[in-house]
């Protein structure tokens, strides 16, 4: 995996740093809560803070 994907903004926000992950994202977020609980545990290596925006 490419990283970094996000980065950190002083306001504490995150940018999305790389086009690919940001369309996984947005299709995840697409799909709701559920679809994004599922990938969670299928993509447990992912950091923690990636869930957060």
């Amino acid at each position: 995996m490419r990283l970094p994907w996000l980065i950190g903004q002083p306001d504490g926000t995150f940018a999305i740093a790389s086009v690919e992950f940001k369309n996984v994202f947005l299709r995840m977020a697409g799909n709701g809560v559920t679809e994004k609980k599922r990938s969670r545990r299928r993509h447990g290596q992912l950091p923690v803070w990636c869930w957060r925006l």
